[in-house]
C-alpha cells in the first residue's frame, strides 16, 4: 500500500505538465485561470458530482466483490484451493477483456443509461441465488459458472458507466470532473467493498452476507443513476449540452 501511494505524486507531476491534446480557443488559451478547475467542478457541477459518485457505487462494489473478493471467499469460506481461485479471478478478466469492446458498440446504439440499468438488475437478480449456489455445491465448476455469469453482468456497466464519466462534464473541467468522481467513488466504495464483506461475514455470521451487501448497494446506485443525463450519441462539447 505504501508503495502504491508512491504514484500519486506521480500522476499530479503528470497532470501538471501534460499538454491538452484537444483543440483550445486562443482566447481560452491566453486567458489567465481565475479559479481552479477543482473548484469549479464543486461549486457549479455539485449535483452532477454527487449523482456521478452514487450512480458509480454500484459499479465499483460489483468490480472488487465479484474480482477481487470472490476469490479470497472461494478459499477462505468455500475451502477451494488458491489455484482454483486464481484461475476464476482470471476468468472474470478474460471475460472483460473479451466482451468489452462489444458492450461499448451495444451502448452506443442503445444508450449508456439503460445498458447500466439492466446489466444492475441482472446482477441483483442473480448475486444472491449465485451466492447460494456457491455455499450449496462448493465446486471448482460452480465458481467458474458464478463468476462467469456475474462477470457478464459487470462488464455490461463498467464498461457504460466509465464512458458516461467525460460525458457528465463541460471540456473545461472534464479531467478534473471525471478524476473527482471516479476517484471518491473507488477509494471509498469500492476499495473497501472487500473489507466491509469480510466484516459483514464474521459480524452475521452468514456466508450470504456479502450477496445482501452488493445488492443493497447496487439499488442505492441506481438512484445516482436516474438523477444522471444520458449524453450518449450528442456533442458533448456544445453548448448547453450540460445543462
Amino acid at each position: 500500500f505504501v508503495i502504491g501511494m508512491l504514484i500519486a505524486p506521480v500522476g499530479m507531476y503528470i497532470r501538471r505538465h501534460l499538454e491538452e491534446s484537444l483543440q483550445i480557443a486562443p482566447e481560452s488559451a491566453t486567458a489567465p485561470r481565475r479559479e481552479s478547475s477543482l473548484r469549479i467542478v464543486c461549486s457549479q457541477h455539485g449535483k452532477t458530482v454527487l449523482a456521478a459518485i452514487l450512480a458509480l457505487v454500484g459499479g465499483t462494489t460489483a468490480a472488487y466483490v465479484v474480482t477481487f473478493y470472490m476469490p479470497t471467499y472461494a478459499v477462505r469460506e468455500l475451502g477451494l484451493t488458491p489455484s482454483v481461485a486464481l484461475f476464476g479471478a482470471a476468468l472474470t478478466g478474460l471475460i472483460s477483456f473479451a466482451f468489452a469492446p462489444f458492450v461499448g458498440l451495444l451502448s452506443d446504439r442503445v444508450g449508456r443509461k439503460p445498458l447500466i440499468l439492466w446489466s444492475r438488475v441482472f446482477l441483483v437478480v442473480l448475486i444472491y441465488p449465485g451466492f447460494l449456489w456457491l455455499n450449496a455445491s462448493p465446486t471448482p465448476a460452480v465458481l467458474f459458472i458464478v463468476l462467469g455469469v456475474l462477470s457478464l453482468g459487470l462488464v455490461g456497466q463498467t464498461v457504460p458507466g466509465i464512458t458516461m464519466l467525460p460525458e457528465m462534464f463541460p471540456k473545461p473541467v472534464r479531467a478534473s470532473g471525471m478524476s473527482l468522481v471516479y476517484s471518491v467513488g473507488v477509494a471509498l466504495f469500492g476499495g473497501f467493498a472487500p473489507f466491509i464483506s469480510t466484516w459483514l461475514l464474521n459480524a452475521t455470521g452468514s456466508k450470504l452476507a456479502p450477496a445482501w451487501y452488493l445488492v443493497v448497494m447496487t439499488l442505492v446506485s441506481l438512484l445516482g443513476l436516474l438523477w444522471l443525463r444520458d449524453h450518449t450519441g450528442r456533442d458533448i462539447d456544445a453548448a448547453g449540452a450540460h445543462a
